[in-house]
């Protein structure tokens, strides 16, 4: 299938798109007009043409071929012209123009894909206003725009895809306030954009995916509340947002993934209590929050996996897990409550093979000398409650883990 992207019919420069590189050979040339529905077409040399098959570009050289144009976007010539006319399809139109300055005058009112649009355009500081309102992909439109400072409110209506739509933006200063009630996936949107430190409110109610969203955003101080409810994925969602204090609500009812979701948010003090019972993946979740004091409530029934969970987490103090089922390792965590390292043992779930809960030696002092005994057998978890070392089936919770086959050390 062949797309006239844009033609300036002053000049016959063209932009084409193509689903393979064998369609090539229908497109018009300078001295040749094109085939099936481009022959009443005629372009000049330096026009270009993108493969959507394999994303490789291609311009009209001046012997009259069509060649692989490594370096430029279709649209990188575009100091030669006034304006783009008739414009269907934005996809790759700047695709790493790293020389752009200005954006000449485009029509996009038919405009569906923005895809990569104004990709790594390093020097690009402004856009102009664009009619948005038929676009269903913003997919990397201003990714690694790193000079970009401003990008002025557009009409995100039928935007479903936002992946990487501000990713590398790091000298964005605001981002523009977006209709996002249709958009599904919002992985690493704004990632990287390490200048913002706020972000309008969004509607988030059909988003699956959020993995990244927010990486590197490292002077974002809050989020707005966010409908969650769809949302599987929110794997490195915050990570390295140094400068967050405090972590939204979220419905993470659907959520399986949430490694380095916090990671690196050094000034992170709480977290709310978190839905987690399907998360099967939480490592690093907490690297290095340093500053962190509270975890309200974390279900980690369904967690196969917990690296480094609570590294480099020395201020941790409250800790709520509940049904443990993998071993995990606290003994950075000294500041650590008698309460929570109580509860911690009690929730370990009884295994079939030796497991290890790691609390290292200053931990092990708090909880020494302490007793209880066992409220029910036949659970997995095997209930207790503390009581004085003389009381009838008493034993130290050392000697209590080691009944659901763990060895605390």
């Amino acid at each position: 299938m062949i797309n006239i992207i844009s033609k300036n019919y002053s000049t016959n420069y063209c932009v084409f798109a193509v689903d393979t590189v064998a369609e090539l050979d229908k497109l018009p040339t300078v001295t040749s007009r094109g085939k099936d529905n481009l022959a009443a077409i005629s372009c000049i040399s330096g026009s270009r043409a993108i493969v959507t098959e394999t994303s490789e570009r291609y311009i009209l050289n001046g012997q009259n071929k069509w060649i692989l144009d490594k370096k430029f976007g279709c649209g990188c010539n575009s100091d030669t012209l006034t304006e783009f006319l008739n414009l269907r399809d934005c996809q790759y139109l700047f695709y790493q123009c790293d020389n752009l300055m200005e954006v000449p005058k485009i029509d996009t009112s038919n405009a569906t894909n923005m895809k990569q649009m104004f990709y790594n355009c390093t020097n690009l500081t402004t856009v102009p206003k664009l009619n948005t309102s038929n676009v269903t992909d913003m997919t990397s439109i201003f990714c690694g725009c790193s000079s970009l400072t401003d990008v002025p409110e557009m009409d995100t209506s039928n935007v479903t895809t936002m992946t990487f739509t501000y990713s590398g933006c790091s000298s964005l200063l605001q981002i523009p306030n977006m209709d996002t009630s249709k958009v599904t996936d919002m992985r690493s949107t704004f990632k990287g954009c390490s200048s913002i430190t706020t972000i309008p409110a969004l509607n988030t109610s059909n988003v699956t995916t959020m993995s990244a969203m927010f990486e590197d955003c490292k002077k974002l101080i809050s989020v707005p509340a966010l409908d969650t409810q769809n949302v599987d994925n929110m794997s490195s969602m915050f990570n390295g947002c140094s400068s967050l204090v405090n972590a939204p609500e979220m419905d993470m009812q659907k959520v399986l993934g949430t490694s380095n979701m916090f990671s690196g948010c050094t000034n992170l003090v709480t977290v709310p209590k978190l839905n987690t019972n399907n998360v099967t993946n939480m490592s690093t979740m907490f690297y290095k929050c340093e500053n962190l004091v509270s975890i309200k409530g974390l279900d980690l029934s369904s967690v196969t996996k917990a690296t480094s969970m609570f590294s480099q987490c020395p201020k941790l103090t409250e800790l709520i897990l509940t049904r443990i089922p993998i071993p995990i390792t606290l003994d950075g965590c000294t500041l650590l409550s008698v309460d929570s390292l109580v509860n911690t043992i009690q929730q370990l779930i009884t295994s079939s093979s030796s497991k290890i809960l790691t609390i290292g030696s200053e931990n092990l002092g708090k909880i020494n000398g302490l007793y209880c005994k066992i409220l029910n057998d036949s659970s997995d978890i095997k209930p207790m409650t503390l009581c004085n070392s003389s009381d009838s089936g008493a034993m130290s919770l050392i000697e209590y883990a080691g009944k659901k086959n763990w060895q605390v050390k």
